[in-house]
């Protein structure tokens, strides 16, 4: 749906990309409003020109998802050298 959710839930109070898993790389996404009025079909990047805040995903850098780390059960298991967004030391 080219990242649009479905129309607003609750009288404009929720909104939802439905049951559609949402893939997109760790970063930054701002989230922007169409309110329907100026433009019903809501459908160019234009029309979308009311920002209501940033979407921060976090996760493993797309080269780094794609890494394989073997670990046996009942030893200590070290995967080290991630980069990506978001990711702080310490996180499991």
């Amino acid at each position: 749906n080219e990242g649009k959710s479905l129309i607003t839930l609750g009288a404009g109070t929720g909104f939802s990309w439905g049951t559609t898993s949402l893939q997109v790389p760790g970063g930054q996404y701002y989230l922007c409003w169409c309110s329907g009025r100026d433009s019903p079909s809501c459908s160019s990047v234009t029309d979308f020109f009311l920002p209501l805040g940033v979407f921060n995903m976090a996760s493993p850098s797309a080269e780094q998802q794609a890494r394989v780390v073997q670990c046996v059960s009942g030893t200590r298991c070290v995967a080290s050298g991630f980069l990506g967004h978001g990711l702080r030391q310490n996180d499991r």
